[in-house]
Parts: structure tokens; C-alpha cells; sequence
């Protein structure tokens, strides 16, 4: 099952997520997705907090959130046409103990996901995030 928005590069506009991920889950007949719903939302809702606020896009412009559900899990693809990110800045994890402002929305993304990836064709940003269906029985 394949569901897609569109929202405004907007703190505010991200509240609809939540109603969003609802029906993703059940229109793939997922009663109870427990922790795979949790964790990637989260992470959805990172991506597209990092959008917000380092893509240099505005209001006026969107973010195009596409996820689908199968047997195996959900995947997530947030796009944009903002700046291309410092991938310099995104290899790079806080080190523990050493004061940082920022960087820790993408370790969490990590942490998070089992797979995550970023892509640039052109001038559009993809980020995929992917958590994988626990076996019959699991709770991961």
C-alpha cells in the first residue's frame, strides 16, 4: 500500500503526519504496527523538522512524503528542492562528552531506521528511511 502528501516547508504543517501514518498503516491492514509505526514516524518527522530548518526553502515551497507498506516493513522517501546538505556535516556523529549545537537529528534518524539513505538527482533531495517488519511474534 502506497500513500503520498504534499506539505508546506512549515513546522506546523507536520502535525499531519501523525493522521497520515494512521492510515498508511491501516489502509495495509496493520492493526497494531507497535514499534515500527513509532520509530518511523520519529524519524519521518526528523527528516522533515532537518528540511524544515536547513533546506533554505520557505513556506511557499513543499516537501513531498511518499511511504509504502508490504511485508517486510515501511519505507518513507521524503523529498525536497532544497540545498543540497554538507555531507561532511552528515557523516559526522556528536562525539559524547564534547559540547555541540546541532547534529544530532540525523544520528537519531539513524538509530531509528534500519536502512537510511540520501540521494540528489538534480536539484531534488530524496531521503529514504526504512524500518523492516518484525518476524510473527516480535516486538522490534
Amino acid at each position: 500500500m502506497i500513500r503520498e502528501i504534499d506539505l508546506p516547508v512549515d513546522h506546523s504543517a507536520l502535525s499531519v503526519l501523525e493522521d497520515w501514518f494512521t492510515a498508511l498503516f491501516a489502509d495495509a491492514g496493520w492493526s497494531s504496527p507497535g514499534r515500527v509505526r513509532t520509530r518511523i514516524e520519529l524519524a519521518t518527522h526528523e527528516v522533515c523538522v532537518n528540511v524544515v530548518d536547513h533546506s533554505g526553502l520557505t513556506r511557499c515551497d513543499r516537501l513531498h512524503v511518499r511511504g509504502a507498506v508490504d511485508d517486510r516493513g515501511v519505507t518513507v522517501h521524503v523529498s525536497d528542492g532544497g540545498a543540497a546538505p554538507d555531507r561532511t556535516r552528515m557523516a559526522v556523529e556528536p562525539v559524547p562528552g564534547v559540547p555541540q549545537e546541532g547534529g544530532y537529528g540525523l544520528l537519531i534518524v539513524r538509530k531509528l531506521v534500519d536502512d537510511f539513505e540520501h540521494t540528489r538527482e538534480g536539484a531534488v533531495n530524496t531521503w529514504r528511511l526504512h524500518v523492516h517488519r518484525p518476524p510473527a511474534g516480535g516486538a522490534r
